[in-house]
């Protein structure tokens, strides 16, 4: 929520807090994927075509966090210019 409400506003302080909260998020993510590995074998699925296990994806958790870093705010200036 805060990355969208730094879309709205441009408020950097959200977009901070929300890149904290996706790296924490990264950590816990990194945790599971430990476990479940520990007691789950990584599954086809069919439906979509892929295979689950957490590690399989934790690259695009890490993207997302980058995706974050980068994002602009959608809020136009009186110049008309974002940001």
């Amino acid at each position: 929520m805060d990355l969208v409400r730094y879309e709205r506003t441009g408020e950097s302080a959200l977009r901070e807090k929300a890149v904290r909260q996706l790296e924490d998020a990264l950590v816990h993510w990194r945790a599971l994927s430990v476990i479940g590995a520990s007691h789950y074998l990584p599954y086809r699925m069919s439906r979509v075509g892929m295979t689950f296990g957490w590690s399989y994806y934790t690259d695009e958790v890490e993207n997302d966090i980058r995706i974050a870093e980068r994002i602009e705010p959608l809020v136009i200036s009186a110049a008309g210019t974002a940001g």
